[in-house]
């Protein structure tokens, strides 16, 4: 299934327009302010942001399997020229739909995935609350430096686990 057009506006943003007339961006927003500005992988940390642009019908868009191909192919185009890239993608939970987010997210994953990227979960729960919010990290399974990253993300996100 072929990927839709996809209009690079800048270096981090791409932008695209379904069959059905919805609008997609994805940007990879920088977000070095993660780790304290020693951390040796500040300047490779963005966050991976998909969303909606615009949607004459103000409604849920339709199901179309076009849709996580033109992303994984966004994906595999920013990692192209930035290998070392550490993207975090945090599922949405404003609606509270971010457990729905995170199956799809994990099943496009694992379909476009040709074990090129890992994939690490770092999901915080809310003490108050008790709402999930799911987080992910993706770098190249090359990455040189893959266990000290997952390690420095392993320790940022369990200090928001502890207990208060």
């Amino acid at each position: 299934m072929s990927p839709y057009t996809i209009q690079p506006n800048k270096t981090d943003l791409y932008e695209f327009v379904t069959d059905s007339f919805v609008a997609y961006e994805v940007a990879f927003k920088p977000t070095p302010y993660l780790f304290d500005e020693g951390s040796a992988f500040s300047t490779f940390i963005v966050e991976l942001v998909i969303r909606i642009g615009a949607n004459s019908t103000n409604q849920y868009p339709p199901l179309d399997k076009r849709v996580a191909t033109t992303i994984a192919a966004i994906v595999d185009d920013y990692y192209q020229t930035r290998p070392e890239t550490i993207a975090l993608y945090v599922c949405d939970s404003s609606d509270g739909r971010q457990a729905a987010r995170k199956r799809k997210f994990e099943d496009w994953f694992r379909y476009f995935n040709q074990a090129e990227f890992i994939k690490h979960d770092l999901p915080v729960t809310d003490q108050k609350d008790g709402v999930v919010y799911y987080n992910s990290i993706i770098l190249k399974a090359n990455n040189p430096f893959l266990s000290e990253i997952i390690s420095e993300f392993d320790t940022l996100f369990g200090r928001y686990n502890d207990p208060k």
